[in-house]
This record gives C-alpha cells, sequence and structure tokens, in this order.
C-alpha cells in the first residue's frame, strides 16, 4: 500500500491507522479546494446571505427566491463531489475493515445513506419551507424522515470513524492479507 493507487483506488489489502489518516488529510484537502473551485465556477455564494433592499429597523429584506437558487446549486454541487469521492473513501475505510479482519460491506450503507441525504438536499424532498419570526425570510425545515435518516448517517459514520480511526487492526496476517506493520 505504498503508492497512491492502491491507497485510494483498491478494495483490497489491509492498511494502518496511519496510512488511513494520511488518507483521510488527503482526501479532505483535496474536497475542500474542489469546493471552492466549483462555488467559484457556479456561482455558490459560501460566506454571505443573499439578500436585497434596504436595511430598515435593523432588518434586512431577503430575496428567497434567490435563496432557494443558491442552496440548489451549491446542493448539487455537494452532491458533485461526494460522488467524486465516495470510492476513495470508501476504498480507504474498507482497507482499514479489512485490517480488523471484517469485510467493510456496513462502509457501503454509510456511502449510500451520504448519497441520500445530498439527493434530499439538491431536490428539497421532504422539505418544507417556514418563514422566520419576524417574517422576511424563508427558511427550508427537513422532515422527520430526513432528521432520521440523517441520525442513521451520523451514528453509523461516528461508529466508523472509531473502528477505523482509533482501533487497532488485527495482529498478523488475516483473511484479507499480511499485517500492514510488518517489515517496519
Amino acid at each position: 500500500m505504498d503508492n497512491l493507487h492502491d491507497l485510494f483506488l483498491t478494495t483490497q489489502g489491509r492498511i494502518a491507522r496511519r496510512q488511513f489518516w494520511l488518507g483521510v488529510v488527503v482526501l479532505g484537502v483535496a474536497a475542500v479546494i474542489m469546493a471552492f473551485i466549483f462555488a467559484a465556477l457556479f456561482g455558490v455564494p459560501m460566506f454571505n446571505a443573499v439578500g436585497t433592499g434596504p436595511v430598515s429597523q435593523g432588518n434586512m429584506a431577503f430575496d428567497n427566491e434567490a435563496i432557494l437558487g443558491s442552496l440548489r446549486t451549491a446542493g448539487w454541487v455537494s452532491l458533485v463531489i461526494t460522488l467524486i469521492f465516495a470510492f476513495p473513501t470508501a476504498a480507504l475505510m474498507i482497507k482499514r475493515r479489512h485490517d480488523r479482519n471484517r469485510s467493510g460491506r456496513e462502509v457501503w450503507l454509510y456511502i449510500g445513506i451520504g448519497l441520500l441525504i445530498q439527493l434530499y438536499l439538491v431536490q428539497a424532498l421532504g422539505f418544507s419551507l417556514q418563514m422566520t419570526p419576524d417574517g422576511g425570510l424563508y427558511l427550508p425545515m427537513p422532515s422527520i424522515i430526513n432528521v432520521v435518516v440523517g441520525l442513521a448517517g451520523l451514528c453509523l459514520g461516528l461508529y466508523l470513524l472509531v473502528v477505523c480511526g482509533f482501533l487497532s487492526g488485527s495482529a498478523g496476517e488475516n483473511s484479507y492479507g499480511p499485517d500492514p506493520h510488518k517489515g517496519r
């Protein structure tokens, strides 16, 4: 597992925690850079609200359609980035699960839940628009289904974080290959 191809593009073999964390950092930095590039290309406002009109008595008039359009565009950008990084992320996690002599099938469930959440965001499925108390801005509010799916993804993600990132692998060779610590 000494080259990037084996680290990010195959699910065969085992990797140690150090390789896992280095891979997570590489993917995280690449995802942030790609998010900035895509946001600039597609005109997604990243740090400011989409407001129009004069500010009166401390209130800003909001263009709700522009906000919803920005959210939809941001959702598509996020979905594309998620799709690009889904397999490399799965490859890292599955190899860590292999190091603990497990198949890693739950990683695919985690990736699937993440993609489902992204699709919900893009299509605004299960969201309703509720006006803020001051009556000027509509905010998308998730339905109970979105909350449950999101919590399931969060719980599975935390479990995978602990078992992939913090627990030791099985010592010696296992059914997925030789010990990644051998030879050091």
